[in-house]
């Protein structure tokens, strides 16, 4: 019981000095300005303002910061009630930046919760008909199963990415009316809420200041359109 007890004290307090790090290592605007690089790909420029923050070379994938950046902007939208497990569990270096991107087999950020709703995110750089063949089937079983693992608990997942493409926002927006079935045959869920949203989209969240529970009231109000072209209904509803 003791060892049990140790064990959760010291994870307990790795997540204490992260989230201090994360407070004073990655501000609103700090998460933003990184954000506008990786939307323009500008790799070269982020690795450097890295190095001269941290004083090392920063070594981790582009799309591992990019997960992580995430969970740190979900951190600061829900007004630091959001705990960072799910980005400490990504693997961090000694400079508590990002090694790897989340392994699949799951979604890449959970542990996003309001009085009413689970918050989800999976994030991807792929874009066009890459993002397609990558996202469009894990994506969904992704949610299915967190949903089922959850109690069928109301889940929002967020899809984020620098560029959407087409054919996945299709897909993406198909599963509102959809089942998803199991193996067995059984359907896990009747239908899933999965919001795309770009890195520009996300920037202009966190630029104007709305909070979580205002995030979640207008998704609501978004995913319960009749739109089911997933194409028609990001570019003239989501986005707008």
């Amino acid at each position: 019981v003791s060892n049990v007890g140790l064990i959760k004290y010291e994870e307990k307090e790795k997540l204490n000095r992260f989230e201090k790090f994360v407070k004073s290592n990655f501000n609103l605007d700090k998460v933003i300005s990184l954000l506008e690089l990786i939307d323009i790909d500008d790799t070269r420029k982020i690795r450097a303002i890295l190095k001269e923050d941290f004083n090392d070379k920063y070594t981790g994938s582009i799309p591992a910061l990019f997960e992580y950046l995430l969970g740190i902007a979900f951190y600061w939208i829900s007004g630091k009630k959001v705990k960072l497990e799910d980005v400490l569990a990504m693997g961090l270096d000694n400079n508590l930046l990002p090694r790897y991107h989340t392994k699949g087999g799951r979604e890449d950020i959970n542990g996003i919760k309001t009085n009413t709703s689970h918050f989800i995110i999976e994030a991807t750089l792929s874009d066009s008909d890459a993002q397609r063949r990558m996202e469009a089937e894990p994506v969904p079983r992704h949610v299915a199963r967190y949903i089922q693992n959850n109690d069928q608990q109301k889940t929002i997942a967020i899809f984020a990415a620098r560029k959407l493409d087409h054919n996945t926002l299709v897909v993406l927006r198909n599963y509102k009316f959809s089942p998803w079935y199991d193996s067995d045959g059984q359907a896990v869920t009747q239908y899933m809420d999965i919001l795309p949203l770009t890195i520009k989209d996300i920037i202009y969240i966190l630029e104007m200041g709305i909070t979580l529970e205002d995030l979640e009231a207008t998704i609501d109000e978004l995913i319960s359109s009749d739109q089911k072209d997933g194409k028609v209904w990001y570019e003239e509803e989501v986005s707008k």
